[in-house]
């Protein structure tokens, strides 16, 4: 679920299942002020993008691809911008390129922005 995305509790994970790219979209009734997003992930050969609405309509968009070729969880952090972004809304897409025909898995154990 998606409170697993912030409980702390490394163990808990939310599963895209059939879902690959797991897009997750959050909008904040409150803008918040966001600088770096973090997510740590199950082992996949994961690509993450990450799209921000700011209060002035701009939209800041990140993308990164890390190959993992263990079976190690991972962390990603991503740099929003150069300095803190008052934002509306996030989105978070995450893509598993080991992903076989029936078995599409995208796992998230935690994100956190700051």
């Amino acid at each position: 679920s998606i409170a697993e995305l912030f409980d702390s509790r490394p163990s808990s994970v939310a599963r895209g299942m059939a879902a690959n790219p797991m897009v997750l979209r959050f909008t904040f009734s409150h803008p918040v002020t966001i600088s770096r997003i973090s997510g740590d992930f199950w082992p996949m050969d994961t690509e993450w993008r990450v799209t921000a609405s700011t209060v002035g309509g701009e939209r800041l968009s990140k993308h990164t691809r890390r190959q993992l070729h263990t079976q190690q969880d991972t962390s990603l952090t991503l740099e929003l911008a150069e300095s803190p972004q008052v934002v509306t809304e996030l989105e978070l897409e995450v893509y598993d390129h080991r992903q076989r025909p029936g078995f599409a898995h995208v796992h998230i154990k935690e994100l956190q922005w700051e």
